[in-house]
């Protein structure tokens, strides 16, 4: 398995995503002021859509932000320059259950230690558990990962 490729897809994946938010508060602030401008009469309406506009403009904001750093990783991707670390997954911010009844789980807020410097990175790599080691690929700006290999050996069960 070509585990460079698996990591360029997502984080094209994530592009896109990001690309489709963008779209969809550009349409949402256009239409808006269209319709702030063709409708000065009712006040009411001019403060929600005000409110609806600054709320778009911040989705907006997140997305040229995350957008930058996506093109940054893409980019090192084409110089053969990609991130990878032997860590261990050692906290998050919360852990969901995918399904009811299902014993599998997704982590957000993720930070791995990095066996050989001790540094700690926040990376979001999906299929991992905690308090295991894994040998992972990331972006270094959109910290997005994927694990390639756990490792299994005494040190990561310490």
């Amino acid at each position: 398995m070509n585990y460079k490729e698996v990591l360029k897809q997502r984080l094209k994946s994530e592009l896109r995503y990001m690309f489709l938010l963008l779209s969809v508060s550009l349409v949402t602030i256009g239409f808006l002021i269209f319709d702030m401008i063709m409708n000065k009469e009712d006040i009411g309406m001019m403060i929600f859509e005000i409110v609806v506009i600054l709320f778009a403009a911040l989705i907006l904001a997140y997305s040229v932000y995350f957008i930058t750093f996506l093109i940054f990783d893409l980019k090192a991707f084409k110089k053969d320059k990609i991130n990878e670390i032997t860590a261990k997954f050692i906290k998050y911010d919360k852990r969901s259950q995918v399904k009811n009844g299902v014993n599998i789980y997704t982590y957000s807020g993720q930070v791995f230690k990095d066996i050989n410097t001790g540094i700690e990175y926040s990376i979001d790599v999906k299929n991992t558990e905690p308090n295991k080691t894994y040998i992972i690929l990331y972006g270094k700006y959109s910290k997005l990962g994927i694990p390639i290999q756990e490792i299994k050996n005494k040190k990561s069960e310490k």
